[in-house]
């Protein structure tokens, strides 16, 4: 059964009704439910909110779609997927309306206010023009342009509901900032950012008791995904030609409702722990048209050589990899590691299975390996880097190396591109669902 918009989020909104739980439609609820964008925020009654996500999770499934990632920011990000048609859905629930654990608008407040728009709870006019005007300028120091004109109409043709609410969050600015957006001057108002953030701190000052709780909770959410970051770092391994450009290109695309693409960070090789030496490596899917053109280095220089790329990979991982997961980026791998139990001649090494499988126990651990092979002469007909002869030694040592691996996958790359996508996004998928719902059980035993 396929999941659509027009069937799960009246099934959503209806659901949270029949249980008495509040909540608003934050933006962009005009194409609703035909079009949620790029994902659709909901503030929730607070005191609820377990009981929001729960129902959430279980209308979701009713209709065909499958939690597969969760995330707290200051929303709970969480993501589905539809297991015929392999489309992401991404559902931010916001508990308060908050910057760095500071409030901008009391969340009992906007919830009271709602109105009723197409069958659904959305803010009242003058709440959803002030959060669309301070939102964006207290987090990034700009007015979003999509926004400028409602916030604009809205402060022209009633200003009296606008000012109590514009106050609230902005006490002394208001005023000045309900001139300013009626004359349409945002330059003005984006340079009020620094003194608007100064009186949101000083407001939270006045209740220490209360601020001390939020930043203690915003403190335990952090720590909380730290522990268990929710991104996913992926390594494509395979000889020249096995199709990890191709494949690692279409998943940037494929994961985008779950990774955004412009995040998606992609490694040569390793993580590197300088960045100078991160941009200087080939960038991944660069070809090297001689990798085994140098002769190795000599028994020290080898040695050497060897323990200093090996001791690089745990600190560089935690400073270019775990930074990005904690984030809920996406990180691929081209290579990684395993070059060292297949191919240490590219990097001019002698380096024995036994000595890299001994290391490779004190390495941190990719999500998911992906062994991409081909027939040797398929391989040959896309990429003549190295001799038929090494192609099928390396395919051969791949497979039998990521084959062992827990969390390795054999892929066979010879068959359309889209099919091949198709069984690595499904991989992706169904194991960020596994993931999610093994942290969700530790979480709930808790």
């Amino acid at each position: 059964m396929s999941c659509t918009s027009e069937k799960w989020v009246p099934a959503l909104f209806s659901a949270w009704e029949a249980a008495g739980i509040k909540y608003v439609v934050l933006r962009n609820y005009e194409k609703l439910p035909a079009d949620t964008g790029n994902d659709l925020d909901l503030l929730v009654d607070p005191v609820r909110m377990a009981e929001a996500e729960r129902i959430l999770i279980r209308v979701m499934k009713e209709n065909g779609a499958l939690l597969h990632n969760r995330a707290e920011f200051s929303p709970v990000s969480i993501f589905f997927y539809d297991p015929v048609t392999l489309d992401q859905f991404h559902i931010d629930l916001f508990r308060d309306l908050k910057w760095r654990g500071f409030d901008l608008l009391r969340t009992a407040d906007v919830l009271n206010r709602a109105r009723r728009y197409n069958g659904m709870s959305v803010p009242s006019p003058q709440d959803e023009a002030v959060l669309n005007l301070i939102t964006r300028l207290v987090f990034g120091g700009y007015v979003r342009d999509k926004y400028r004109e409602p916030v604009r109409k809205t402060f022209t043709e009633s200003p009296n509901a606008v000012l109590p609410v514009l106050t609230e969050a902005a006490g002394p600015l208001a005023p000045v900032m309900l001139e300013k957006a009626q004359r349409g001057d945002w330059e003005g108002i984006e340079t009020l950012t620094s003194q608007f953030r100064k009186i949101i701190i000083r407001r939270a000052l006045k209740n220490p008791l209360k601020m001390l709780a939020d930043q203690l909770y915003d403190v335990k959410r952090l720590l909380a995904r730290w522990l268990r970051t929710p991104g996913l770092v992926m390594v494509l391994a395979g000889p020249d030609g096995c199709g990890k450009t191709s494949v690692g290109v279409q998943l940037k695309e494929r994961l985008a409702g779950t990774f955004y693409r412009d995040y998606t960070t992609y490694m040569h090789w390793k993580p590197r722990l300088l960045k100078k030496m991160a941009d200087a490596a080939n960038p991944f899917g660069t070809p090297r048209t001689e990798p085994h053109g140098k002769p190795a280095r000599g028994p020290v220089m080898n040695v050497l050589y060897f323990l200093a790329h090996t001791l690089e990979i745990p600190p560089a991982w935690l400073l270019r990899v775990r930074s990005r997961l904690f984030r809920n980026k996406m990180v691929i791998i081209d290579r990684y590691y395993y070059d060292y139990m297949v191919d240490p001649r590219r990097y001019r090494m002698r380096v024995s299975k036994q000595m890299a499988w001994f290391a490779y126990r004190f390495m941190p651990k990719p999500d998911l390996v992906f062994c991409l092979t081909a027939p040797t002469e398929v391989i040959q007909t896309r990429k003549k880097e190295v001799a038929p002869e090494e192609t099928e030694r390396q395919r051969l040592v791949y497979e039998q190396t990521i084959g062992r691996l827990p969390y390795g996958h054999i892929v066979d790359t010879n068959r359309p591109l889209q099919q091949v996508v198709d069984e690595v996004e499904g991989i992706v998928l169904r194991y960020l669902a596994d993931r999610t719902q093994r942290r969700m059980r530790r979480s709930a035993g808790n």
